[in-house]
């Protein structure tokens, strides 16, 4: 009985330990495993549409990357969201050349917060799969729920030590006075947490440290 206790607690421990080694810093992102004197160098990248608006902010934000140094580029969308592909071919550059990769929504609009519970389960069996076949270096996602269970997956895979995959959360321009609801979630777990309003960072920069304002990026 003592000794089940004393395990117990020490892999409580251990796993706190582990935790906070790999929770962000408010650093920013950890040191590139770039090889030292490896200048051409590119990033395996991961990045997520939802529908609508947000579709249009994340296309507006990585139409402006290099393909270059974050190739190959992995597009995640939802199932029942075939416009955002057609949209993304579109407006990126012939150059981008991305892998197209679909995964069930774990929230739809004016879905119970109940039946939520199910779908997300849904949703990170298919983002285990679906993250753990790219193994992206970085994943870049604005807001819609399709992203969480994405970043939770990812974090879990940094939590193992099967890789450290870098989150790159950019609130949706449309949240001028407060944080979304998958924003408040994932602030934990993101290397970097980018808002488009100076006001927004200056309010929650006693509670939400770790926000960055760069400027309107769209």
């Amino acid at each position: 009985m003592l000794f089940g206790l004393f395990a117990a607690v020490l892999l409580l421990v251990a796993l706190g330990v582990r935790l906070r080694q790999v929770l962000p810093n408010g650093k920013g992102c950890p040191p590139s495993s770039r090889p030292n004197g490896q200048h051409q160098y590119s990033a395996s990248t991961l990045v997520v549409l939802g529908s609508g608006g947000h579709t249009a902010e994340m296309l507006g934000l990585i139409k402006h990357l290099n393909p270059q140094k974050f190739y190959p580029l992995h597009i995640l969308i939802a199932d029942t969201d075939p416009r955002s592909r057609i949209r993304a071919d579109a407006m990126l550059s012939p150059t981008w050349k991305p892998l197209y990769h679909s995964i069930p929504r774990s929230r739809e609009v004016g879905q119970s917060w109940f039946s939520t519970i199910f779908t997300t389960l849904l949703a990170i069996l298919k983002c285990i799969q679906a993250v753990g076949q790219v193994l992206p270096e970085v994943i870049i996602c604005n807001g819609p729920g399709t992203c969480a269970p994405v970043c939770l997956v990812a974090f879990v895979i940094r939590f193992l030590g099967i890789k450290r995959i870098k989150i790159v959360f950019v609130e949706s321009f449309c949240r001028p006075r407060h944080l979304s609801f998958t924003g408040r979630i994932l602030y934990c777990i993101c290397d970097r947490f980018i808002v488009h309003w100076k006001g927004l960072a200056d309010r929650l920069k006693h509670t939400h440290p770790r926000i960055q304002y760069l400027g309107t990026l769209l």
